[in-house]
Parts: C-alpha cells; sequence; structure tokens
C-alpha cells in the first residue's frame, strides 16, 4: 500500500498525510480510486498542477453518494412505470395481451421477449420469488403482464416498451405522462437503463459521457442548455419528470444539496450541472 502511495506521489498528486491516503486507499481500492485519477491527468499518467489527494477522492466520494441517489428514483420510476403500464395494457387488451402474436410491432420482438421472460422467470425462482412459484404451479406457467413486469428488468421494460406498437406506445404516453411523446418516453427508459447499470455496477459516473443523448424538447433545452449534454444531471431530470412520488424526489434533492455544500473540493459542473440546478430540478 506504500508503494502505491509513492506511485501517486511520483505522477505529481499533492499528498499531505500518507497515512490517510493509505488508509482510504485500502477502503477503497487503489484500481477503483485509480479510476478517478484519469480525469485530473494532464498528460499520460500524470495530474495536473495542483491537484491534490482530497479533489480525487472526493470526487470519488460524491459520485456514491450520485450512485445512491440516482438508483433510489430509478427503482421508484420503474416501479410506477410497471404498475401504469402493466394496467394499461391490461385493461386494453387483457392480462395475456403480449401472447397475442399481433400484440408486437414484429413478431420477432415477442419472440425476444417471451424469451427474456424465461430467463427472468429462473432468475425470480433462484431469487425464491414466492409470486414466481404460485402462477409457475397454480396457474401452468402462465403470468399476466403485471407479472411478467415484476420479474423483468428496467432493461427488458425498456426494450418492451420500443417493441410496442406506435398508437399504443402514444397513448400510454399521452395518457400517464400528458406533454411527454412516446419517442422521448422510449429514449428516456433506455437513457436511465444505461444510468442505472452504471450505479449498479458503481462504475465512475464523474465526468462521464453516456453512449447515448437524451431527448428533450426544444423548450426544455432553451430552459436548460446542460440537458444536450450525456450526463448525471440529464437523468435527474428525466427523473423529476417522470416520478410520481414528489416529496421522495425532492427529498432526493435536498440531500444531494447538502453533499454539494459538504464536499468543497468538488462541484458538480463535474457530472453536467449547472449552477442553478437546485431550482431547475425542484
Amino acid at each position: 500500500m506504500e508503494k502505491q502511495v509513492d506511485i501517486l506521489f511520483s505522477r505529481g498528486l499533492d499528498i499531505t498525510n500518507s497515512t490517510e491516503v493509505r488508509q482510504k486507499i485500502e477502503n477503497i481500492g487503489y484500481f477503483k480510486l485509480k479510476g478517478y485519477c484519469f480525469p485530473f491527468y494532464d498528460q499520460k499518467d500524470h495530474f495536473s498542477s495542483g491537484i491534490t489527494f482530497d479533489q480525487v477522492y472526493e470526487s470519488y466520494v460524491m459520485d456514491q453518494k450520485l450512485h445512491l441517489c440516482l438508483l433510489g428514483l430509478i427503482v421508484r420510476v420503474e416501479a410506477q412505470v410497471k404498475s401504469r403500464l402493466g394496467s394499461f395494457l391490461a385493461l386494453k387488451y387483457g392480462p395475456l395481451c403480449y401472447l397475442d402474436e399481433d400484440f408486437f410491432r414484429a413478431s420477432e420482438y415477442q419472440s425476444s421477449f417471451l424469451n427474456k421472460m424465461t430467463d427472468d422467470e429462473a432468475k425470480a425462482e433462484n431469487r425464491h420469488e414466492l409470486y414466481a412459484s404460485h402462477y409457475r404451479g397454480t396457474y401452468e406457467n402462465t403470468f399476466p403482464i403485471w407479472v411478467a413486469f415484476e420479474m423483468c428488468s428496467l432493461g427488458t421494460l425498456s426494450k418492451f416498451f420500443s417493441d410496442m406498437k406506435t398508437a399504443d406506445q402514444k397513448a400510454f404516453s399521452r395518457n400517464i405522462y400528458g406533454g411527454v411523446t412516446n419517442k422521448r418516453l422510449e429514449n428516456w427508459l433506455h437513457y436511465l437503463t444505461l444510468v442505472r447499470n452504471c450505479c449498479a455496477h458503481n462504475s465512475r459516473t464523474f465526468k462521464r459521457s453516456f453512449a447515448t443523448y437524451p431527448k428533450f424538447s426544444s423548450e426544455d433545452l432553451e430552459f436548460c442548455p446542460n440537458l444536450a449534454t450525456k450526463s448525471v444531471f440529464s437523468a435527474l431530470y428525466i427523473l423529476s419528470k417522470l416520478c410520481f412520488s414528489q416529496n421522495y424526489y425532492q427529498s432526493c434533492i435536498d440531500e444531494l444539496k447538502a453533499d454539494e455544500q459538504a464536499y468543497s473540493h468538488v462541484s458538480l459542473h463535474d457530472w453536467g450541472f449547472p449552477d442553478n440546478w437546485y431550482d431547475i430540478l425542484k
């Protein structure tokens, strides 16, 4: 561990207390910490002038705070979308609508979903989910749409929505989310899946651009130009539009504001946040 501290020092990192740094590296792991060093390099394996260990460490700590905030909100929104979409489809087409060969936009989409359902059922059984064994035993492995959604991941839900017929996408988006278009909702679910996976695997979101651009209306982009970036901030803005638990959402934003004030060596600008982010999100 002492050697790793020496490596950081030799690469130009300002270290004032090597004992404290060693303890923090033991808790984080050198390889994990190194991922947060890269954005501070001015050349290969060398830090920009004046970069301190506290800056690198607090970028990691703030990232952990954001991961917890995002995961909590995404899980809440995922449950709400599943509940509302399941009810919408069951009332319109019946609880086994996804078994109708004409339900999806193409037959291969149905095959893909059914194959994924088989995998999800096996995972639910491995988790000892009682509802999975109940429907498998009592209803001969026939799962109504709301049970199918309960078993599936956010990624599967996102794919399911994109494979629905356009008319159903539009009706659901209009009835449930008002001014959110079906194409925007499809994009948002995919974007939240990328963010969720990154947070769930504890990957760095500090100074990270995701693989997909989030889609926003021209009014939203004029209101907040930072939404044009593939950042964590864009995900929080999306969540503000999709989360029906506004008190919960507000508590998450309040906690994030407190974290920003607590860690003076980092700025939320590095996660795509504008100066007035709190007023925009609340």
